[in-house]
């Protein structure tokens, strides 16, 4: 019984060396961190050529990654307005990201304000305007009503436009009657 557990130890450890002795499990693990570190250093060098490449094209590389809204003027005031007024609001926005921006209607303040376009797409590079249309017959005194867009830039992915007005009553009989 003894002599078989002496031969299977020999045998067994034999077979996790290599003929020079270097244990196997070693050298595996040797093989393993050698390709590991070639692979990094490869993608090291492949970062390094995209980079060298889009800069050399007048491309930004973090621009490449999502979209970017800027928009010039988030704010309309319309002053003073008459109530039988249908006035409209322009709101320019520009993509300057490197993917294509999506802007959703999320709500209106008030429904004295409407858009014609619920989804808004702008290309990378390009500007859009979107208009807003203001009832001024739905008004009272001065309003400043929010427009609100979802978009897929990850900055903001929120963003809101107002539409500010002040609206005169017209005439005695729109005058609140006191009680």
């Amino acid at each position: 019984m003894m002599r078989t557990w002496v031969s299977w130890m020999a045998f067994s450890r034999s077979r996790s060396l290599s003929n020079d002795g270097v244990p196997l499990l070693g050298l595996a693990a040797s093989m393993l961190t050698r390709l590991a570190l070639g692979m990094a250093l490869g993608l090291f060098v492949l970062c390094l050529i995209v980079n060298s490449v889009a800069s050399s094209f007048g491309v930004s590389t973090s621009a490449l990654a999502y979209p970017v809204i800027v928009i010039d003027q988030p704010e309309w005031d319309f002053g003073e307005v008459r109530p039988d007024q249908t006035l409209h609001a322009q709101f320019a926005i520009r993509n300057a990201g490197g993917r294509r921006l999506i802007l959703r209607k999320s709500n209106n303040g008030c429904d004295c304000v409407s858009t014609k376009e619920v989804e808004i797409i702008v290309e990378p590079g390009k500007s859009r305007t979107i208009v807003a249309e203001l009832d001024a017959n739905q008004l009272i005194g001065p309003v400043k009503i929010e427009l609100t867009y979802r978009t897929n830039d990850p900055q903001q992915p929120l963003i809101r436009f107002y539409c500010v007005a002040d609206r005169k009553l017209a005439s005695a009989q729109e005058r609140p009657v006191a009680d």
